[in-house]
């Protein structure tokens, strides 16, 4: 037999308990089942009535989702891109690449000397020469902005926003 306790949103099978809490209500395999994949598919599972577990949407935050939605679609074209990082003198954002290329003057110095060390058929390097636009949420914009350039999504967003001035606001 399977429970569910609405007071620590937790399952209990009799085989391994037979300590329950006074609010345990019993639920058959199926059920217990059926709640599972629910919640594996980003369902949440709360007590409903009589204290019997259900599934329910997950609760969105509104920004959360304006923020999703504008990182998918936010857009540089390859001269804002390049003009934004020539723009920046503060090298040592990129922390890895700026130990690297101590000479460099601006952002846009160093992501190209950087891309210069690539191989040619590098997905950063074929991006950094052939891209038209980058889209924020693209795997190309990704890869350009790797690890190896040691800055982070918030980086990137504010990037986009001191171009665009679109990243919504919380």
């Amino acid at each position: 037999m399977i429970s569910y306790s609405a007071s620590t949103g937790g399952f209990y099978d009799s085989r391994i308990t037979d300590v329950l809490p006074k609010d345990a209500v019993e639920i058959s395999v199926e059920t217990h089942a059926a709640l599972l994949a629910g919640q594996a598919a980003g369902q949440r599972i709360v007590a409903g009535a009589g204290g019997v577990p259900v599934l329910e949407d997950p609760i969105v935050d509104p920004y959360d989702e304006r923020l999703a939605r504008w990182r998918t679609t936010a857009e540089l074209s390859s001269v804002q891109l390049r003009l934004a990082l020539r723009g920046r003198a503060d090298i040592a954002e990129m922390a890895p690449l700026a130990a690297a290329f101590p000479e460099a003057g601006n952002l846009l110095d160093l992501v190209q000397r950087h891309v210069a060390t690539l191989p040619a058929d590098d997905p950063a390097a074929v991006i950094w020469e052939y891209a038209t636009r980058f889209v924020r949420g693209d795997a190309d914009t990704a890869t350009l902005f790797s690890a190896a350039t040691g800055v982070d999504d918030a980086w990137i967003d504010a990037l986009y926003d001191r171009v665009l001035g679109t990243m919504p606001a919380a």
